[in-house]
């Protein structure tokens, strides 16, 4: 046998028995067959004594990073080597060409059956996330800040991540809109013309208890924070707010609804 087509063998097989977990023998057997021309049941006998080998390394190797399961192992092992002993019997007595099909046959099923599990995984991961898309576009959010940048910075923000966004520039416009239709979550600034913001969140509690109140200010230790925390336990944003902590406050809030 040419000593570089081993080699070539042997470091593929290597390397996917410490990635993939596959023994090597998926590559070792076709490789040494179909590019060294060894027969089949060399063929074999060769990739299980090397893999008794490199499947040592590997193993010692996921010890290290803490991937073995030795209760799962333990149970395994007896079975494993019972039955490779045996295997090896049968497949003694097995004609060249049939061992050829049967190698090539089971590469192609666990070939298969590992495609068809990851489609399978992706589509119910594309059915999970759409369910969630359509919980964040039913999902709605009511922005009330007298300063109009704030309400459009919140309004992106909010609408980026799927979800219904209305604004208000005060606490009885705020109020007016809830008296027609239901919101998920508001934001609400505390310093506001007219009613203060504190007022509002007495309103939204006692009118709206399904609604969570995010209190957005400045002076969150000022006097209209304390007289706000008296009607309930809040979320609080501070000002100037990062678009980090607004889409903390959204998928704490929105995704456990």
């Amino acid at each position: 046998m040419d000593i570089g087509i081993a080699i070539g063998i042997g470091l593929l097989a290597g390397v996917l028995a410490g990635a993939m977990g596959v023994g090597g023998g998926v590559i070792m057997v076709p490789g040494l067959v179909l590019l060294a021309g060894t027969e089949q049941h060399t063929a074999q006998g060769v990739s299980l004594a090397v893999i008794a080998v490199i499947a040592f390394c590997g193993m010692l190797a996921h010890q290290r990073l803490r991937n073995v399961r030795w209760k799962t192992a333990l149970w395994i092992i007896p079975a494993a080597v019972l039955f490779s002993f045996l295997g090896s019997l049968i497949a003694h007595w097995q004609a060249q060409l049939f061992l050829r099909q049967l190698v090539g046959a089971s590469i192609i099923v666990v070939g298969v059956i590992t495609v068809v599990q990851d489609w399978l995984a992706q589509r119910e991961m594309a059915q999970v996330e759409s369910v969630a898309a359509s919980q964040r576009k039913a999902a709605k959010v009511l922005v009330v800040d007298d300063e109009p940048n704030v309400r459009e910075m919140l309004q992106e923000v909010v609408s980026r991540r799927g979800y219904s966004v209305v604004n208000a520039g005060s606490g009885e416009e705020a109020l007016s809109i809830m008296a027609g239709q239901s919101f998920d979550l508001v934001f609400l600034d505390l310093v506001l013309p007219g009613i203060s913001g504190a007022e509002t969140f007495a309103r939204i509690k006692e009118e709206h208890k399904g609604t969570v109140v995010v209190i957005v200010t400045g002076y969150a230790d000022g006097s209209l924070a304390m007289e706000a925390m008296e009607h309930g336990p809040l979320f609080l944003v501070r000002k100037p707010f990062q678009v980090g902590d607004v889409i903390e406050v959204l998928d704490a809030v929105l995704r456990v609804r």
